[in-house]
């Protein structure tokens, strides 16, 4: 890999998110004020309200935040920059959310760490997260960084979906 690939968080992937927060945050926030701040509703309405809020800063600071993949590492720049050198990589993770029972549906996030920093997380509603995860496992790979049985079953089940997705003969490269 000689290119750096930038990835970004698109408005459009993170409007359901801000949705949550601010409708959580307005439903915990009226309950508050209607009820005159009363003991009982302070500390179940209270904390719901810090709670949405928090998602809804958390959802803020991903959208600022791109990812960088290059042939020297990996970076998450914006607010909590976090830099992995691929010479530093020492765990590869990449969980897959269920939000059905039938497990038809979900989300993945993937988790990188190495050095003596934290480690940089990526949803997998970021552009080309198929592209990141293949980056970061080939580079795993070639360290000799081992992963989970859970971590190489969803980075294949991610690579069979992206085949499927692409159509026959048309692959992903």
């Amino acid at each position: 890999m000689t290119a750096t690939s930038v990835h970004r968080y698109s408005t459009s992937a993170l409007m359901p998110h801000y949705v949550r927060a601010i409708t959580g945050t307005a439903i915990a926030g009226a309950v508050l004020l209607f009820t005159g701040f009363s003991s009982a509703m302070l500390w179940v309405a209270g904390p719901l309200c810090g709670l949405f809020l928090a998602f809804g800063a958390v959802t803020a600071l991903r959208q600022a935040t791109r990812i960088e993949v290059s042939s020297t590492g990996i970076r998450a720049i914006g607010p909590l920059s976090r830099e992995i050198l691929w010479e530093d990589l020492v765990r590869v993770d990449l969980r897959y959310y269920s939000t059905k029972r039938d497990r038809s549906d979900g989300w993945m996030q993937l988790k990188v760490g190495g050095g003596g920093g934290g480690p940089i997380r990526i949803e997998s509603t970021i552009g080309d997260f198929g592209q990141v995860v293949r980056a970061v496992a080939r580079e795993a790979a070639a360290r000799g960084v081992r992963l989970s049985e859970s971590s190489a079953a969803n980075i294949e089940a991610l690579a069979m979906a992206e085949r499927k997705e692409a159509g026959p003969g048309r692959g992903n490269g």
